[in-house]
């Protein structure tokens, strides 16, 4: 059935309403309030399957409530869910059932995503929003024999009107666009809610993105840093500055916190004051954490993944204080990303600076949009960039920006007593 009739045709109250610009507050939607409203839909609409068999309906762990109180939530029916989209509506929660919002279909209210397509975005000022991305791939012609390219990869903010309207704007330039944007502090997958045909049975088995989110709690020690190593690493690489940049003496030694090699001790990204690289950027020391202290790493840490792709955790970079990410992604340890330039965007440093199959078959030319897994020809592993981070069958499910903390070395200490500090 057609998509922009199916949602209106059986059995259900209708709730009319017109666009307006204003947005509702987002709060949360339980999945024990999400099975009640699911199901008490099908009580009174037919069920059907959609592709594959899918029997699975889809609600968005949230409600959007306006100033007058009406309450309004997204919900995909199995039949909505296809291959490569799946279709979402407004309803209304009224007398604790969902009623459908009737509006006008248009480019601007038509909302598809995937659940994997769906995000989170937290901005350091506590603004938070929903997005999803969408793209097409088109594939190889004649010149292009084998090759897959990406086409229209848009993001789009998603909400909901007071009026109980679909609201998107698009969101040029994203992701990198959003890396790049100071106030940015996180983009995290949101998991819908999960149920199974007419009777709504909550689907407990966890998703590939939950499963991986869940890891996320488990990691976290070793991404933070107690004040001993704290102070025990300002002192070595205040050591390493001394001998390195005659004459200078150190006023602030900043560090950003990490696992760089994913083995649960503290590393650390270190630089100071006297190591300003031009402008806001500084040259950055990798030290690993050992059971005897930090060591200074001499040469980038290679990960590969899955025989397709290159992780490079970086010894050295030139960087800003702000530039440094935590990625999870599936099916790969977290790692950090260190934000550099590329022909002028934000881009991934390790992608820029590292060579890669992948960034050499895209600078042939036409082929600048080649699908990351058509560029490994014979059996090479390639370096991702940002927007590969998405579209990947190894997709990222929460990135972070790590927080650079200051220390402030007293005036007049001698190297010896450079442990003594103001935190």
């Amino acid at each position: 059935m057609n998509k922009f009739t199916v949602a209106f045709v059986i059995g259900s109250v209708l709730v009319n309403f017109q666009l307006t610009g204003a947005s509702p507050i987002r709060k949360p939607l339980a999945d024990s309030e999400g099975q009640l409203l699911v199901e008490r839909f099908f009580a009174g609409t037919e069920f059907n399957t959609g592709d594959w068999g899918n029997d699975i309906s889809l609600l968005l762990p949230f409600q959007w409530l306006s100033e007058n109180n009406e309450k309004f939530a997204l919900f995909s029916m199995a039949e909505h869910k296809r291959t490569h989209e799946a279709d979402w509506f407004v309803e209304q929660i009224v007398d604790g059932r969902l009623r459908h919002c009737e509006y006008k279909f248009s480019p601007e209210t038509d909302i598809e995503f995937l659940p994997h397509e769906l995000y989170a975005v937290l901005y350091s000022n506590d603004k938070k929003c929903l997005c999803y991305h969408n793209e097409r791939m088109r594939g190889s012609d004649a010149e292009t024999d084998g090759v897959g390219f990406i086409e229209n990869f848009t993001w789009n903010e998603l909400s909901v009107s007071t009026n109980g309207c679909p609201q998107k704007i698009i969101r040029k330039g994203w992701p990198e666009v959003l890396f790049a944007d100071k106030a940015f502090k996180s983009i995290r997958s949101v998991v819908p809610h999960r149920f199974r045909g007419p009777k709504a049975e909550i689907v407990k088995e966890k998703d590939a993105i939950c499963k991986r989110l869940g890891e996320y709690a488990a990691t976290q020690d070793g991404w933070r840093m107690g004040a001993a190593q704290k102070e025990s690493l300002v002192a070595r690489h205040c050591r390493f500055v001394t001998e390195t940049h005659k004459p200078s003496t150190v006023s602030a030694v900043y560090v950003v916190a990490c696992d760089a090699n994913y083995d649960g001790i503290c590393d650390a990204y270190v630089t100071s004051d006297v190591e300003k690289a031009g402008g806001d950027k500084y040259g950055w020391k990798l030290y690993l954490g050992t059971v005897s202290g930090f060591a200074l790493q001499n040469t980038p840490i290679k990960i590969s993944a899955k025989q397709t792709e290159d992780l490079y955790i970086e010894a050295d970079v030139v960087a800003t204080k702000d530039a440094f990410f935590r990625v999870d992604r599936l099916q790969m340890p977290a790692y950090v990303m260190v934000l550099s330039e590329l022909d002028g965007h934000i881009e991934s440093w390790s992608y820029v600076y590292h060579e890669s199959a992948v960034k050499t078959f895209r600078s042939k030319k036409e082929f600048a949009g080649a699908d990351f897994y058509s560029c490994l020809n014979g059996g090479k592993s390639g370096v991702s960039s940002i927007r590969d981070l998405f579209l990947s069958h190894y997709t990222l499910v929460n990135a972070e920006r790590l927080l650079c903390e200051t220390v402030t070395v007293r005036t007049g200490l001698s190297i010896t007593n450079v442990g003594s500090l103001e935190m």
